[in-house]
Formats: structure tokens, sequence, C-alpha cells
């Protein structure tokens, strides 16, 4: 039995060692996630047709969209350990693969091979995140994995914009983030024998599968539905700046999208830890509306953007925005769910952002392949996170909702 948990079933702390790695794991996964806000660019640098862009792109999110509700019931316990480790060299091998793929048919089959990887990486991990997290501390905890998730975003650009002029070539820029996961992996290794012992202390979460009438019946509870559509709603929108401010950028003859993109994220990252501790006190109704309106305001302005300092700021609100909307729509479920699926719960959260990560670059590149103006895409694209507003405010429970979700 963990000592960082009572009886196997409750965590004693917040900063166990397994909330710990599994954060870092997180860390690694979405580092090699980060490194591809460059490459519609790269596609067109080595002669790929712009009317394949928007399927290589969504070809990655498809895999994981496709997969997530197959491997997420499956994942327990006392299983997810052993998935998230070989997931993990999974991962690396395909970001190693991604200079020997220059063709649309070897593009498309390694897409497809990261994104299953990827998938299976994240929803292990998020199988045994649940289990670490004490009772009262949800949002702060996922407050803290979505920071983990964010960070590379904060960084790769940063990094690989170096790393490009030296290799001349974004494919080997990728691949040199595959080393990345040796020590992930390395630290994770104790988490087989420590979840292994956890499942034994609680046979029920350890090694049940849940059946389908069940699954159905979590997602009839109040809110969860409204919840999984707000999740959708908001990375629908987001991906247009994710896949696309790069060219944006290019347009303008601006130079500094790496900037750009560690505004967001720093953003994101300073108000979720300065906030953290105070997540679990919101009403994450109130809240979680709010700061999406905020969102919506901030990607129909970028459209509007045209210099440097314009685009900063608005990054900054983007970034603050975000920062405090996702954790708590992620506490929300959470606290929605019941204590049995709050793991295939977060799963089903993670699953809405592959749909939107899927559909998004579609949508857009379709748009802009169109004739769309840019002022024009980015308003379209803030009218999917009002509508989450909406849906959040039907599914989020509020301040007295939290005790009794």
């Amino acid at each position: 039995m963990s000592q960082e948990t009572d009886g196997g079933q409750t965590p004693r702390t917040l900063w166990s060692y397994g909330f710990i790695v599994i954060n870092l794991a997180a860390l690694f996964a979405f580092s090699n996630i980060a490194v591809f806000y460059s490459f519609a660019p790269y596609l067109q640098r080595i002669g790929i047709p712009p009317a394949w862009h928007g399927l290589l792109l969504s070809l990655e999110p498809m895999a994981a969209f496709a997969l997530r509700p197959v491997v997420s019931p499956l994942l327990t316990l006392r299983n997810a350990a052993g998935v998230l480790l070989v997931s993990m060299a999974a991962s690396g091998l395909a970001l190693a693969l991604y200079p020997l793929a220059l063709t649309v048919p070897a593009i498309a089959v390694l897409r497809l091979f990261h994104g299953a990887a990827f998938v299976t990486l994240v929803s292990a991990a998020t199988a045994i995140l649940v289990h670490f997290v004490p009772q009262g501390r949800s949002a702060q905890a996922f407050g803290v994995f979505t920071v983990m998730t964010q960070l590379p975003f904060a960084l790769m650009p940063l990094l690989v914009e170096r790393i490009i002029p030296a290799t001349g070539n974004a494919a080997h820029a990728y691949a040199l983030v595959a080393p990345a996961m040796l020590p992930a992996m390395l630290l994770a290794w104790p988490l087989l024998r420590t979840t292994r012992s956890m499942a034994a202390a609680c046979p029920h979460q350890g090694r049940k599968r849940p059946s389908a009438s069940e699954i159905a019946a979590n997602l009839r509870r109040p809110g969860v539905a409204a919840l999984l559509a707000a999740n959708l709603l908001v990375f629908l929108g987001t991906t247009s700046v994710y896949f696309f401010m790069k060219e944006r950028f290019l347009g303008l003859g601006l130079d500094e999208i790496g900037l750009f993109f560690s505004v967001v994220t720093g953003a994101t990252i300073s108000v979720r830890l300065a906030g953290a501790p105070f997540f679990d006190r919101l009403d994450k109704r109130r809240a979680a509306c709010a700061f999406l309106l905020l969102l919506a305001a901030s990607l129909a302005l970028l459209g509007r953007a045209a210099s440097l300092p314009a685009h900063l700021v608005l990054a900054a609100c983007y970034g603050l925005a975000q920062g405090v909307a996702l954790p708590l729509l992620s506490s929300a479920m959470f606290l929605r769910s019941a204590s049995e699926f709050r793991g295939l719960s977060s799963n089903l959260m993670l699953f809405m952002m592959d749909a939107g990560f899927f559909l998004g670059p579609l949508l857009w590149a379709g748009l802009l392949a169109g004739g769309m103006p840019w002022g024009a895409l980015y308003a379209c694209a803030a009218l999917p996170v009002v509508a989450a507003c909406a849906a959040a405010w039907a599914g989020a429970p509020g301040r007295r909702g939290d005790a009794q979700a």
C-alpha cells in the first residue's frame, strides 16, 4: 500500500510521488506535440500541396479522437502504468521518424501512428492521475496538471525556432525532441509497483472495467454532457490560433511567433500557479463563463490585430482566460462524475479536446482556402467559445454545488 494514500483510496497529500511523476509525464508528452505549431509551413516547404495541409494536420488528433473512446474504458489502475510506459516509447519513435516521411502517404501513416501513441499516453496518465487527487483539491490538481500540459507550448516554439536554422529542417527539430521520452520513462517506472499496490488495496477501482450501461448512466448525470460539449467547443475555436497563427504572422511580416506562444503560455501558467490554491473556492459556473467570454473576445480581436505589441497584449489575455477556464471545466467534470468513473470522465474530456483538434484544422483550413479573410476567420473562431460558455453554465456546479456534485 502506498504511504501517500489512505487504504489505497484517498490520497493524503496532493504532492505525492505519483502525482508529480504523472505531471512530468504530461510535460514530456505535450513537448512532442507542441513542436507542431510549425507543421503547416513545413509541409509547404517540402512541397506538399496546400490542399493536403488540413488533412495532414488533422490526422494526428483524428487518431486520438477515434481511439480514446476505445482505449479509455480498457484502462484500470492496475494496467495504466504499463500502458503509459509503452506509449511513451512509441511517441518517441514517432518523433524520430519525421525526417524520413516526405510524401503524403508516409506523413499520413506517421501522423496516425503518432496520434495513437499520444492518445494512449495521455489517457493512461489521466487514468492514474485521478487516483492521486485528494478530496477537495480537484481544481488545484487539474490546475497543476494543465500547467504541465501547457508549459511545452511556451518553451518548445522558442526552442524549435532556434533549432530550425541549425538543422535546416523542422522535421529534424521534431526528431531532436524524441530523447526527452527517456527520462520520463525512468521516472514513471516506479509507478508500476505503486499502482498495483493501490489496485490490490482497492480492488473495485483497480480491476473492474465499466460496462456500457454504467458508462451511459454516468453520461446522464447532471452536467456531464454539457461539460463535454463545452470542452469540444473551446478547442474547436482555439485550434485556429495553435495551427494557423504562424501563417498569420508570416502574412503580416512578423517574426516573433515563438514570443507570441510564450506569452500565451506564460500567462496561462502564471495564473494557474498563482490561482490554483483558490480555484476550489470559486463558483465554477460563474468563473468559467466569465473567462470563456474573455477567451472569445481575445480570439475575435486577434483577427484585427496588425502589430506585434497588439498581438502580445491579446496573447496575454488569451492565455489568462484559458488558464482559468480549462481547469475549472475539468474540475467541474470531476465533481459531476461518480467517483468510480472520474478517470473515464476525465478521458472523455480529453476526447472532446481530440475532436476539437481534429475538426478545427479541417474547418479553419477550409475557410482560409476558400478565401476567408483573417478578421472574419477569428470572429468565426470566437463563436464556438461563446457557445461553450452557455454549455458551461448549464453543466458546471456553483459554489454550493461543489460539495454536492
